[in-house]
């Protein structure tokens, strides 16, 4: 028997498992969310591309197992689903919706990446964008954003 592991040393056994196609950890296809949040994104450039800016409300849901989650919805779908503990919900929850703002993939994944991390890094991200985000309200259950093109 063969080690836990081991590859056998047959080179058509390493050319089927290990080319490059199955090897590649990019997703092609986005989830529901996924694609609700880029047409919040979308509604988000054309807003601001009229000159307008942009204000949207993060709701904050009671759960029983994690506490507070918060939740961003566009046209009536979640962009997000958070929950957990452990990190901070409110910079996932707008990583995860607003990281279709840029055209550019690197800048979509360096916002993505700042989920977890806190408000300030997500608002750095954005600034390096060219998106300038703030809050204007919050209260017990609800947090509202405004996000304006940078100046």
């Amino acid at each position: 028997m063969r080690p836990l592991g081991a590859l056998p040393r047959n080179p058509s056994f390493l050319l089927t498992y290990l080319n490059p196609e199955k090897l590649n950890p990019m997703k092609t296809k986005l989830t529901k969310r996924e694609k609700t949040a880029q047409a919040f994104c979308q509604s988000i450039r054309e807003s601001l591309a009229r000159g307008d800016s942009y204000s949207f409300t993060v709701e904050w849901n009671r759960s029983a197992t994690w506490g507070s989650n918060p939740q961003i919805e566009y046209r009536g779908d979640k962009c997000l689903s958070v929950s957990g503990c452990g990190y901070c919900k409110l910079s996932t929850a707008l990583a995860d919706a607003l990281r279709f703002l840029p055209d550019d993939e690197t800048a979509q994944g360096r916002i993505h990446s700042a989920g977890g991390c806190g408000v300030s890094t997500v608002k750095t991200r954005l600034r390096e964008a060219g998106f300038t985000l703030e809050e204007t309200a919050s209260g017990k259950t609800f947090d509202v954003f405004t996000l304006r093109p940078q100046a």
